[in-house]
């Protein structure tokens, strides 16, 4: 009975760290892991007794390390999450449990003690269960890119505290297991380790808001600024059609004046050195930011616009196409703006390295689904199954966490997908929102 226990409470681990990481793992997968959890945690406890257990941590790890790619903060956040959670759940419940049980057989001379124990050891998974379903909501919103992202405040002092208590409540139990009766003392200090993991998720819940509303707030301040560029690039774009508008009537007369008297010459002449530079001038890529006027979104507007303007004085061929009204974004703020941001900053880098030079921004609305299409021109090959890793970029050392952070930002939205392809001498991504978002 006692192996039957002690491996429930072993997989336990697993199934804890599976519901909090939202891992996908194949039937092989999840057989494999589970076993290999059974197998090192049972070896490890039959020589140092509950301490065992942090062989089962490691473990832990490393399966986040090899669902990743990499170590991350998350990885280990996770793994101390299901360490403790299946140490403390059935602790706090186990009282609860026996009394139940107690109640529940009155009478009965049988051994009720197993069945306490092993209901004790499924527990935790279950009560997790319920925990992170009640939390789904918040849970949902809780951006992974941007915890990695902010890990040495939000995850690092939680992961800390969380090993900590477990080292401390591990030390209480050997102790415990060496006394014939329960310690009052004891059982009250794991309730107080109990209080510090909340204290620990406490802070991980206020850390993230607070930094959720210094990045919005940081948005908003480069917005503005974003916004005041537009109004001055639209200032200059009225100060020169106010301009042309002053020279049209004088121009007029002159064309008049040549055709009447029949001379070509000088109506030629006029033709080329005022009408034709104006008109090339109002086909001029700057006037493409013009179309802004049809992007009722001021937060994107501003950015795209900043974006835009950037390219230009650096010499690029900026064109800008919003043919349908689009009145607002089926994505949450800041992640949309991040991706944004990374795709137009990194089609920029790339066209300033070709002849052509050439940038092009297109918002498509459809009936169901909004399509965001950002191409650049393009000279040599580009290995489309690795730009998406970390550290890949053809820009030197330390680059290349760009359309990583995108694709991380993306695991999370369920509704919007990036297709990034080559078109001849143009690389272009799409990004499709969809109506459900």
């Amino acid at each position: 009975m006692y192996i039957l226990v002690s491996t429930i409470q072993l997989i336990s681990f697993f199934v804890i760290f599976t519901a909090v990481s939202r891992y996908s793992f194949s039937k092989w997968e999840y057989t494999g892991y589970s076993l290999a959890v059974v197998v090192m945690g049972q070896l490890f406890s039959y020589f140092v007794g509950v301490w065992g257990a942090l062989s089962v941590f490691g473990l832990l790890i490393w399966i986040s390390f090899r669902k990743e790619d990499r170590l991350t903060a998350l990885g280990i956040f996770y793994a101390a999450y299901a360490l403790v959670m299946n140490s403390f759940l059935g602790f706090l419940f186990a009282d609860l449990i026996e009394w139940i049980i107690g109640f529940g057989f009155q009478g009965s001379t049988a051994n009720l003690d197993y069945l306490v124990y092993l209901l004790t050891a499924l527990s935790p998974p279950l009560l997790n269960a319920g925990i992170l379903l009640l939390m789904g909501g918040y849970m949902d919103k809780v951006r992974k890119e941007e915890v990695e992202r902010f890990s040495s405040v939000m995850l690092l002092p939680v992961t800390v505290l969380l090993l900590l208590v477990v080292v401390v409540v591990y030390v209480i139990l050997t102790l415990v297991q060496g006394e014939s009766s329960g310690n009052l003392l004891l059982e009250k200090l794991l309730y107080g380790m109990g209080m510090l993991i909340l204290v620990a998720f406490g802070y991980f819940v206020f850390q993230y808001r607070h930094i959720q509303r210094k990045q919005l707030k940081k948005a908003k301040e480069e917005q503005l600024n974003q916004l005041q560029d537009y109004t001055s690039q639209l200032e200059l774009l009225y100060d020169e059609i106010r301009g042309f508008r002053h020279d049209y009537v004088n121009i007029l007369l002159t064309l008049e004046s040549g055709i009447r008297a029949g001379d070509m010459d000088q109506v030629r002449l006029v033709f080329d050195q005022t009408v034709k530079p104006t008109g090339d001038r109002m086909q001029g890529n700057e006037h493409s930011l013009v179309k802004l006027k049809n992007l009722h979104v001021p937060e994107i507007k501003s950015i795209l616009a900043s974006k835009l303007l950037i390219a230009q004085r650096q010499g690029i061929d900026v064109r800008l196409e919003i043919l349908l009204p689009i009145r607002c974004l089926r994505m949450d703020l800041i992640p949309f703006t991040r991706i944004l941001s990374i795709l137009i900053d990194n089609a920029v880098e790339a066209a300033m390295e070709t002849h052509e030079q050439s940038l092009t921004v297109a918002i498509i609305q459809g009936e169901r689904d909004q399509v965001w299409v950002i191409e650049n021109s393009l000279e040599g090959d580009v290995d489309l199954s690795s730009i998406f890793n970390k550290d890949v970029s053809s820009k030197g050392s330390g680059r290349g966490t760009g359309l990583y952070t995108v694709r991380q930002i993306l695991q999370d939205i369920t509704y919007a997908t990036l297709d990034t392809r080559v078109n001849g001498s143009t690389f272009v991504q799409s990004l499709s929102i969809r109506e459900e978002g």
